[in-house]
């Protein structure tokens, strides 16, 4: 379990990372086995 700074933190560093990444994750390549792998 994370505390509320702990979970922030990580939901803060996930959205940085999509926001970083977004146009891949929009190309037909890009499937649920990769999201699962780089979202887990």
């Amino acid at each position: 379990m994370y505390t509320k700074e702990e979970a922030y933190e990580k939901v803060s560093q996930l959205v940085e990372r999509f926001s970083d990444q977004v146009s891949s994750y929009k190309k037909s390549e890009y499937n649920e086995t990769l999201t699962r792998k780089d979202f887990y």
